[in-house]
């Protein structure tokens, strides 16, 4: 019966994690839009880089809108260019946490 338990859980939570990696991003556009959401949901965003700050580990890139993004060194420089990119919000840093950028 343990087993049973065991496997339908394991099964549980591949399928929420499959349904997590395969949603839709949400369009994001403002800051105001960006707090109405929920954390860690997936986000689409685009915009034009006005300012880079670097720390130990990241790179935060703010964009024209009002929008940060925290990216994991190595990160490009993306200073005066327009990118769109997908990542998670993450309110602990009160910005998007990015797991790609589609373009430059």
């Amino acid at each position: 019966m343990r087993h049973i338990s065991l496997i339908s859980s394991i099964i549980g939570i591949l399928i929420l994690g499959l349904l997590l990696y395969l949603s839709e991003p949400l369009l994001v556009d403002s800051s105001k839009d960006f707090h109405k959401l929920n954390d860690n949901q997936k986000v689409l965003v685009f915009g034009k880089v006005i300012k880079e700050y670097y720390s130990e580990d990241s790179k935060i890139l703010i964009l024209d809108n009002n929008l940060s993004l925290f990216c994991k060194k190595p990160c490009d420089v993306y200073l005066n260019k327009k990118i769109s990119a997908i990542g998670k919000k993450d309110s602990f840093y009160n910005s998007v946490k990015i797991s790609k950028i589609l373009n430059k």
